[in-house]
């Protein structure tokens, strides 16, 4: 029998621009990633001989979700207002370490994709903030 596995989100931590996002994360998901491109893509020719070529397409895109109201939204904007405002963009490096499996994902120079949609209601929402990389690494450690 094996032993049972246990999830801490609090062991995810996530940093951007060398600062943490620890508190104002949204109560689902809060943090994704995923690669642009396939790794292969493949042709057929007309007798089926099939052959698959391997992209080397590296980039990412990173998706941070946190409230409304949090101290992580406000560094979020600023590093965004930071962007736009410097003559060839602050590009940012990103970090993600999951502690509970094990994994490292990170990329240099992160940039905004835009900022998020600005909604109000009866009660406190979440934004989402949408972030590109040229190169996105993934490892296991």
């Amino acid at each position: 029998m094996s032993d049972p596995k246990v999830y801490d989100s609090n062991l995810v931590n996530v940093t951007l621009a060398e600062r943490p996002i620890t508190s104002g994360r949204a109560s689902g998901e809060f943090v994704s990633t995923d690669f642009v491109s396939e790794a292969f893509t493949e042709s057929v020719g007309a007798d089926g001989e099939v052959t698959i070529s391997r992209t080397n397409d590296k980039r990412g895109e990173i998706t941070l979700k946190v409230t409304q109201t949090s101290s992580a939204h406000l560094l979020l904007t600023q590093l965004y207002a930071l962007q736009q405002s410097t003559p060839g963009a602050a590009l940012m490096d990103f970090e993600l370490r999951d502690i509970n499996g094990g994994l490292l994902e990170s990329a240099a120079k992160c940039y905004f994709k835009k900022a998020p949609p600005s909604a109000y209601g009866a009660q406190a929402g979440d934004r989402e903030w949408k972030l590109g990389c040229a190169e996105l690494k993934r490892e296991v450690g």
